[in-house]
């Protein structure tokens, strides 16, 4: 397993809260894995000395996504919702805990998922890069964490008309990409597209490929090379190459007409054609026979 792998599992594995510290193990690339006891909880990454990256959503809201990335591109900030009159600066996580627990006694499902948000909100440092997701469409943008956790009473507009939502704890950031980008722009063959639901994603202790690239980060991993596909036509097969064309461009021609392209590309690999076979029941078109094997086409 590849380090990468080993760190996406432990983060994976990274829900609730936590509280007394139980060992550390030093990682080589900087990272400190932290075992947590509280709620079954094993561990947590605690990111040293490297930016990190998440991608943290501007609404909840359906069909408001770019009017309140809007909101994030021009107040120079990102946010997220919950506990919005309650300022939760030097608040510990436990603390945080008590307080979701307290406005939501009923809802378990709530309280986890806004305690993980709020999690990645807190672990996010200065000098972390954040994107701003359409889902899994493409990105608005992309910057640069510049503050700690900051507080003001309905400081984020999220487009919805219960007035009474709207976001209070935000990061101030720094815009490097200010226009969108189709995921078609931004994502290479095999490469994995960000988290596309949820407030925040996994804090991740490396930036992806395609964050490095849109930036313009200088990393050896921003700028994969495509495989170049070059199309050989042997000189064996050129004739019969020159045929599928031809059929190509003739709307008339006749089933047989690729019955006998097949026929012809066995023959021109090595098979022999058996002229005595005039006719067998059962719509077989081609007999294919190789030492003691035998594959039948059927139409």
């Amino acid at each position: 397993m590849d380090i990468d792998a080993y760190f996406a599992g432990l983060i994976e594995q990274s829900t609730g809260s936590f509280t007394t510290v139980a060992h550390r193990n030093q990682k080589p690339d900087g990272c400190t894995i932290v075992s947590c006891p509280k709620r079954k909880r094993k561990s947590r990454i605690v990111r040293e000395n490297m930016p990190g990256f998440t991608t943290i959503s501007p609404t909840s809201v359906a069909g408001k996504k770019e009017y309140a990335w809007r909101h994030f591109l021009e107040g120079g900030y990102v946010a997220i919702g919950w506990l919005s009159h309650v300022d939760l600066t030097n608040k510990s996580i436990q603390e945080i805990d008590k307080l979701l627990e307290d406005k939501y006694p009923n809802e378990p499902g709530e309280v986890s998922k806004a305690l993980r948000a709020f999690e990645r909100f807190m672990s996010l440092k200065q000098g972390d890069y954040v994107a701003v997701p359409n889902v899994s469409f493409g990105l608005f943008g992309v910057g640069l964490v510049r503050s700690g956790y900051k507080f003001k009473e309905k400081m984020h507009e999220i487009g919805s008309e219960d007035k009474s939502r709207f976001y209070s704890h935000y990061r101030e950031v720094e815009w490097l990409v200010k226009d969108y980008h189709d995921k078609s722009e931004i994502l290479l063959e095999g490469e994995k597209c960000w988290e596309p639901f949820g407030t925040i994603g996994k804090v991740q202790a490396k930036v992806p490929s395609y964050i490095a690239r849109l930036i313009g980060l200088p990393t050896e991993a921003a700028s994969p090379k495509r495989a170049k596909v070059v199309v050989a036509e042997p000189e064996y097969l050129k004739s019969l190459l020159s045929r599928i064309e031809a059929l190509r461009q003739d709307s008339g021609h006749q089933e047989r007409d690729h019955e006998s392209l097949v026929e012809d590309f066995f023959v021109s690999i090595g098979y022999r054609k058996q002229t005595d076979l005039k006719f067998r029941r059962g719509r077989i078109d081609l007999t294919i026979a190789l030492m003691a094997h035998r594959w039948l086409l059927w139409r």
